[in-house]
């Protein structure tokens, strides 16, 4: 039944109540005592308990928002949703880094004594007990649905426990030396601050945009290449939507002679099987493949050009068009090879010439 809970949507949502109950369980007890003791580590550590659960509410709305059917005004849905929420935790954690770093340096200057006495420590060790379990439920979410927000809060979990474990070894072991203290504080903040950053990096990038990762690239070129009618496999791009929803194209060279019909149903059929298979929803646009004449001349003319990765289409009329892939260790000179491109154009064909370029990944 609990792995059946973990392979569910439904499930996953449980994730945040599960965080909520947790980190409100160890925040107010721990804040309490941080106070009585005078203990900065042990106040951090409290604060951070407080944040999970700002994090765990975030969670609950964000999994709940991004699994929001589309609509008029979505047409591709929410999933997006998943990663500004990371985004937004990714802030909050360095906000409250932050915070304990300028509390902690404080602290090491001019340290105060503390007394963290047995139900302190008693706190310490539940928290470090339901952390794991926490880290380890969430890390069996992120095997199932590859959300950035379950490796998030694994990530946090696996840090709260180390904190925590740091925390109660200072006050066994050193507990009369208090300018300690606050150098565990100021190791939790600097565990914050790199928290953050690591979720922060998850989250833009894919926002951004990214490029197709090997994963995506070989599910992709499988399912194409197992037609004997695809010749070749180029531009492929994968814009993910989120962890579990990939939105992806690619250019396909076939038989020249082949119907629009027959075409069109053996890139249907491969597109259908692919998307049963995985989370991948992809378009191919179609090209005859250049088999001889001008265009293959033109071809083989261009593919001898520094940078120049391949020749993938060659259209001929009163505007030639040109398509080109070029290597993405080259992109900051691709207006270089355009110009090169362009000159060699020139001196077969003087009519007017349109380059388009593609990003080789391979």
């Amino acid at each position: 039944m609990f792995q059946k809970l973990i392979k569910s949507k439904k499930g996953s949502e449980r994730i945040g109540e599960i965080g909520l109950a947790v980190a409100l369980v160890l925040a107010v007890p721990k804040m309490i005592l941080g106070f009585a003791t005078g203990s900065i580590s042990v106040l951090a550590d409290g604060v951070n308990n407080l944040m999970d659960s700002f994090v765990s509410i975030l969670t609950m709305v964000g999994m709940r928002m991004s699994r929001k059917p589309m609509d008029k005004d979505h047409p591709y849905g929410y999933d997006r949703i998943e990663y500004i929420t990371g985004f937004i935790i990714s802030v909050v954690t360095a906000i409250i880094g932050i915070q304990f770093l300028v509390k902690s340096v404080g602290g090491i200057v001019d340290p105060e004594k503390t007394d963290i006495d047995t139900i302190t420590r008693a706190f310490m060790i539940l928290s470090i007990v339901l952390k794991s379990g926490f880290s380890l439920l969430n890390h069996e979410y992120y095997l199932n649905f590859k959300s950035t927000i379950f490796k998030a809060n694994r990530q946090d979990a696996l840090f709260d426990v180390v904190i925590s474990t740091t925390v109660l070894l200072t006050s066994f072991f050193f507990a009369n030396y208090p300018v300690l203290d606050s150098i565990v504080a100021l190791i939790i903040s600097l565990i914050l601050l790199y928290s953050a950053y690591e979720t922060l990096k998850d989250t833009i990038s894919p926002l951004i945009g990214e490029k197709p990762s090997e994963e995506d690239l070989k599910a992709i070129e499988d399912a194409l290449s197992s037609s004997p009618m695809i010749n070749s496999i180029h531009n492929i791009y994968v814009d993910r939507k989120s962890m579990d929803h990939v939105f992806a194209t690619a250019d396909v060279e076939v038989d020249p002679d082949l119907t629009v019909r027959e075409a069109h149903d053996v890139i249907e059929r491969l597109t259908v099987e692919l998307r049963e298979k995985t989370n991948i929803d992809l378009v191919v646009h179609i090209e005859p493949k250049i088999v001889g004449g001008r265009r293959l001349e033109i071809k083989k003319a261009i593919e001898e050009i520094a940078g120049v990765k391949g020749v993938h289409d060659v259209i001929l009329g009163e505007s030639n068009i040109i398509t080109i892939a070029v290597d993405e260790n080259k992109l900051e000179k691709v207006e270089n090879i355009k110009v090169n491109v362009l000159n060699r154009l020139k001196e077969k064909d003087d009519n007017r010439w349109i380059i388009e370029t593609v990003v080789d990944f391979r």
